[in-house]
């Protein structure tokens, strides 16, 4: 396999970089980390303040059966037209109480009396308190818990799974370029051997030497081209697999192109005493991406555990509601939300366990 001379030259970083930013791996990588985090942020968004409101709209049309006189007129149908709103919101902490405020305005009119109306307002908030079942941030919090750990492991396999591919590049890189020197050696080998065979070949022509010893230069020249075509194919193998590796497309899988630089220093020669092994082995517990997945992993079944004990306990709530009404019964052209600060009739509480 002959190199692309007319391609650039493909260093180490550059073909880390492409395997970062091109290799199929990497890139399922990302996504199941974004997979995570978006599972995290929904998990999450069960401690968002949540909103609603409600509008409502009513006409009710009753006949009578005997008509009624009412403000100087007599009436045979009775109309009365509600209108009224409702808007409040829910916040779930994260050791399971749960706050609910809010307000609700209604507007009545008749025409029994068409030059007044009635307006009511309540003004409502609850709080409600597990006492047992659902209590503490282990119970409440379990689900966001878990899509926490889910993504902290995600992110760790991750890491583990992208150092690995980078390794096999940089393996492979090292196998590539020890292949191409492989080859250029084999090569001026057999240029030799070609040398030798014809500079012997004219001594057996003029009766120097004895045609075995040429022969067996032949069968050397033979060997020898064998070696160079079994080096052509190990480095188009080491070439494949770098580019399999980088995130290479196939039209892209051509001539293996000239390789930068060489291979590294060779390391200081290391100590392999006891302290160095603890170092080494307290480095890779430490740093490993899928050891610490699997140390997630533990965790992650010990919220499973402590939400499971949780269940098995009996619900126990403390449910407690403050708020006040209103009342205004003059003008029709009073607004809606006049009740709300007309004829406050003062506070109202409640105080509730429910034990289920």
């Amino acid at each position: 396999m002959a190199q692309d001379q007319g391609q650039p030259a493909l260093s180490l970083e550059e073909a880390i970089t492409r395997t970062l930013n091109s290799s199929p791996g990497v890139a399922v990588q990302r996504q199941q980390i974004l997979q995570a985090e978006f599972g995290e942020q929904i998990a999450a968004g069960e401690f968002d303040f949540a909103l609603f409101s409600k509008v409502w709209s009513n006409l009710s049309t009753v006949p009578q059966v005997t008509p009624i006189t009412t403000v100087g007129r007599t009436l045979d149908v009775i109309k009365q037209d509600t209108n009224g709103v409702t808007v409040g919101g829910v916040q779930k902490l994260r050791n399971g109480v749960t706050v609910s405020p809010s307000a609700t305005v209604v507007r009545s009119r008749a025409n029994t009396d068409p030059w007044s109306a009635e307006g009511r307002s309540d003004m409502r908030l609850q709080i409600s308190v597990p006492l047992m079942r659902g209590w503490g941030r282990d119970a409440a919090n379990v689900n966001e818990r878990l899509a926490q750990s889910v993504l902290v492991a995600t992110r760790d396999v991750a890491r583990h799974n992208v150092a690995e591919r980078v390794s096999q590049t940089t393996l492979a890189y090292w196998s590539t370029l020890a292949s191409v020197q492989n080859l250029e050696i084999l090569r001026e080998s057999e240029q030799r051997a070609l040398e030798l065979s014809d500079q012997l070949q004219d001594m057996v022509r003029v009766g120097e030497i004895e045609a075995a010893i040429l022969e067996e230069a032949r069968a050397d020249l033979l060997r020898r081209r064998g070696d160079v075509e079994g080096a052509a194919l190990a480095l188009a193998v080491n070439w494949q697999r770098l580019a399999a590796s980088m995130g290479l497309r196939p039209e892209e899988m051509g001539p293996a192109p000239e390789l930068a630089g060489g291979f590294p220093a060779e390391p200081a020669t290391l100590t392999w005493d006891g302290a160095t092994k603890r170092w080494l082995v307290g480095q890779a517990l430490a740093e490993r991406g899928d050891f610490r997945a699997v140390t997630q992993v533990e965790q992650t079944n010990d919220i499973y555990l402590r939400n499971a004990l949780n269940d098995l306990r009996s619900a126990l709530d403390l449910e407690v509601r403050a708020g006040y009404s209103g009342l205004t019964t003059e003008s029709a052209k009073l607004g809606l939300f006049s009740a709300l600060s007309e004829q406050l009739a003062g506070p109202a509480g409640e105080i509730a366990l429910e034990f289920e």
